[in-house]
């Protein structure tokens, strides 16, 4: 397994594939109100992609961790991985 498919089994999935399942389970209930109010994209209750972007942010495994934070510690792990990469291709050579 690599870098990124473990980081997305460990960091991302146990969110996200809930947020999906609650999602599709919202929009079974929904249904007939979404069809009525499919041209207001300015109403996020019935918009999929807004539901489940307030989902996600109620849901943050991390939230009392800032923005500015979480940012700063995904460019680390980013430089972190190239560095590894790097270091891979060298060893290739």
């Amino acid at each position: 397994m690599n870098e990124q498919q473990a980081y997305l089994e460990q960091n991302v999935y146990p969110v996200l594939l809930p947020a999906l399942e609650d999602l599709l389970r919202w929009v079974q209930s929904h249904d007939s109100s979404m069809r009525s109010h499919r041209d207001n994209a300015q109403n996020s209750q019935t918009v999929p992609s807004e539901w489940l972007a307030q989902y996600l942010k109620r849901n943050n495994p991390r939230p009392h961790q800032p923005l500015k934070e979480v940012q700063e510690s995904v460019q680390k792990e980013d430089a972190n991985t190239e560095h590894k990469q790097q270091k891979g291709s060298e060893a290739n050579k």
